[in-house]
């Protein structure tokens, strides 16, 4: 997308948190986060805005279950993974730039594991990342999510459209790719099928 970043740095966030950095030298985006409880007892979102590098700018929505530690995890660490593997990327390259996408989630999901199972943790989280990079264009997007946190694409001239996937048991695909692998589907439950695991989402960083 042809964003760019812009001295309105963010609008409060309201019962949440979230990880800043300094603005990068991108075409003017402008970043507002606001995140509200619920019916939980503690708030498990957690999200980023920032830029590591001359290469990249990076934001990240995660929405935590079974506790915050997951969400605060990729809040912390995602960022870094995802600069480390984006630097250098061709905003021209697709195939690549998509591959590239895939090992961040795949890097970030491996090594929260590694920590939650040596401490214990069952927590989880939806991740919804987007990244600009540079190009002759003023500025490239590539978005990834697992889980279901959904991205909105706005525009000017344009009808509002969804450019994040569902990973739920309530999407086709999903339900049977993971019947599958032998889970089962329990539910409704407040009008959402949930896997036996009690969770309505069907891919998601740790678990």
């Amino acid at each position: 997308t042809q964003s760019t970043w812009g001295s309105p740095e963010s609008s409060p966030l309201m019962g949440g948190h979230c990880s800043r950095g300094p603005p990068p030298s991108l075409p003017q985006v402008l970043v507002g986060v606001k995140s509200a409880t619920g019916r939980r007892d503690a708030n498990e979102d957690r999200c980023f805005a920032l830029r590591e590098s001359e290469d990249v700018a990076l934001f990240g929505v995660f929405d935590g279950h079974g506790g915050p530690r997951a969400a605060q995890w990729c809040e912390d660490h995602f960022g870094a993974i995802a600069e480390r593997r984006l630097r250098g990327q061709s905003a021209g390259n697709v195939v690549q730039l998509r591959q590239a996408m895939s090992e961040i989630f795949g890097e970030a999901d491996k090594s929260y594991l590694e920590l939650a199972q040596r401490r214990h943790w069952n927590d989880g989280t939806t991740a919804t990342v987007l990244a600009l990079l540079p190009s002759a264009l003023g500025g490239v997007w590539a978005l990834a999510n697992v889980g279901d946190s959904r991205a909105l694409l706005l525009s000017v001239n344009a009808r509002p459209e969804w450019i994040s996937l569902d990973h739920t048991v309530s999407t086709d695909e999903e339900r049977a790719r993971v019947e599958a692998l032998g889970a089962t589907v329990d539910g409704p439950y407040f009008g959402v099928p949930e896997l036996s695991a009690m969770l309505a989402v069907t891919r998601s960083i740790g678990d």
